[in-house]
């Protein structure tokens, strides 16, 4: 019948694996990519600092991991520092999870439809669209008038 330092342990270590078979890293990348994305159409200051939160948040959830990780293997016979050190663990996780929480619902917010840099974005593609008409109108003026490129404009006689 295992103890119950024994099953404590094994939860401990249950929920150790279950930390570890979460993609961090991917989850990092997928962040910074959408955010490369974003700032390739508007430069949001606001967007860079939540992405270098992020990034913080991350190496602190990877040091809890490790710190946890270490006290369950130093753990034998030591069951009163354990504790407190498990105690402490956990506040940390609970920490940075909420400090990722908060991270992500910035980032939402900056990706939010009625945020500055959406609206930005969209007068910006609706600017573009204008430009793209504009310069369709002129090759189709040059497909027909070539000469316009060296002669110019037409002015008639008449009009002098």
């Amino acid at each position: 019948m295992p103890t119950d330092l024994a099953q404590l342990q094994k939860h401990l270590m249950d929920a150790l694996d279950r930390f570890e078979k979460i993609d961090f890293k991917g989850l990092v990348k997928s962040i910074t990519d959408a955010a490369n994305s974003v700032k390739s159409l508007a430069n949001s200051p606001d967007l860079r600092d939540t992405m270098e939160e992020l990034k913080v948040t991350v190496v602190n959830l990877n040091q809890t991991i490790s710190t946890a990780r270490r006290v369950l293997n130093d753990a034998n016979g030591e069951i009163g520092p354990l504790v407190k050190d498990l105690r402490e663990t956990w506040d940390e996780t609970n920490k940075t999870l909420a400090e990722t929480r908060t991270t992500l619902v910035k980032l939402q917010q900056g990706l939010d439809p009625d945020s500055p840099l959406a609206v930005h974005l969209d007068q910006t593609l609706e600017s573009l669209d204008q430009a793209s008409q504009t310069v369709d109108e002129l090759a189709d003026h040059l497909h027909r008038n070539p000469a316009a490129l060296i002669r110019g404009r037409y002015v008639s006689d008449q009009g002098k």
